[in-house]
């Protein structure tokens, strides 16, 4: 008799790229391409606001907010 557990099973993974279009049916996708922003902290970090919307069961709406830095090499 042959454990099920014992068994190997092979699947293949198919890798395609997240985006808002594709991944729309099962909620948001928090990106900045194409999103609007200001600059903040001296025009060294850009700020963004509703790149996501959550759902509640209040009318209160959260605030999703993300920052962007530039990368700096530390000397």
């Amino acid at each position: 008799m042959t454990d099920a557990l014992q068994t190997p099973i092979k699947r293949k993974l198919v890798v395609e790229p997240l985006t808002r279009d594709t991944f729309s049916p099962f909620g948001d996708v928090i990106e900045t391409t194409g999103r609007d922003y200001f600059m903040i902290n001296n025009g060294s970090t850009r700020r963004y606001h509703k790149l996501a919307t959550a759902r509640w069961m209040t009318a209160a709406r959260p605030l999703s907010v993300s920052s962007r830095l530039p990368h700096y090499t530390i000397r």
